[in-house]
């Protein structure tokens, strides 16, 4: 069996489904970039890993007719399915006020050094009581989004195989790494992202 290697780039595929709305896809780029050559089934658990930490931050931020239904990962640089695993502890929202219209989401965007190659995230719809009258959310959102991305956006250690977080991008031909890290306010209208595009 092929092992994943340093300085493979792999997407990390986070499925939601939603009790209203059909599933909620985020899709993540990551690079190995130290420890070595790592067999399947260990990046299928490092991957399990850092879903888990990057969602339980989102926990209390994310409505209960959110819930995960798997993890998937696919190495782009081998073009190779790894397959499938599930969020560690994580398994979905705890929000329990009533849900906000399953279309609206937080949306947290990354800036790259290259001009226009910017990563976004859509994340799982949230509830009333996380938006204030003005349409805002409130500010523990505001700190949970926070905490996500510049969690993303660390350098990710996990045993003895380090990860990063960017974009193999087609216009550069390069792994870009973002180095900003913007949370809006004001929620965003979840977009439908075309096949195979996204970061």
């Amino acid at each position: 069996m092929v092992d994943t290697v340093d300085n493979d780039v792999i997407a990390v595929t986070v499925i939601h489904d939603n009790d209203d709305s059909g599933e909620q896809i985020n899709r993540y780029q990551f690079q190995k970039t130290d420890g070595g050559a790592i067999s399947d089934a260990d990046l299928l658990d490092d991957c399990s890993d850092i879903v888990q930490f990057l969602y339980t931050i989102l926990v209390a931020a994310i409505n209960a007719r959110n819930y995960l239904r798997e993890v998937g990962v696919f190495n782009i640089t081998q073009n190779r399915i790894i397959g499938t695993t599930d969020g560690g502890t994580y398994v979905g929202g705890t929000g329990v006020d009533p849900a906000l219209p399953q279309g609206v989401a937080g949306y947290i965007y990354f800036k790259t050094a290259i001009p226009k190659v910017i990563l976004s995230k859509y994340l799982p719809s949230s509830q009333n009581n996380r938006m204030v009258n003005d349409g805002t959310w409130t500010s523990p959102q505001i700190t949970a989004y926070t905490a996500y991305a510049a969690l993303l956006m660390e350098p990710w250690s996990l045993g003895d195989h380090q990860y990063e977080y960017g974009y193999l991008s087609p216009k550069t031909m390069a792994f870009e790494v973002p180095d900003l890290a913007v949370v809006p306010t004001v929620p965003a209208y979840m977009r439908k992202r075309k096949p195979g595009r996204g970061a």
